[in-house]
């Protein structure tokens, strides 16, 4: 089972090596993905009046990762990293 810390090691391309990532760049990684991925799906004309709600609290865990980068509160950028992750389309 992958653990947080783990979650940011990727395998790199010169020898096989673990190449680290940064939480920062995972943070900024899953930001993107939310914003161009998902939150258009549920933006979308044909289902955006039942998921009016799911947009809200989208949008609030980007303000509060957002948030948390800005304040570099390290415990709470996992957190959100953690919520970006799991959130879907």
């Amino acid at each position: 089972m992958a653990t947080p810390i783990t979650d940011f090691v990727k395998m790199g391309t010169e020898g096989g090596e673990p190449k680290p990532e940064s939480l920062a760049d995972a943070i900024l990684r899953e930001l993107k993905r939310v914003r161009e991925e998902v939150l258009p799906q549920y933006e979308h004309p044909s289902v955006k009046a039942v998921a009016g709600f799911a947009v809200m609290m989208i949008r609030r865990e980007i303000a509060a990762t957002e948030k948390a980068m800005m304040e570099g509160d390290v415990v709470a950028m996992l957190r959100c990293y953690q919520a970006l992750k799991g959130t879907n389309s």
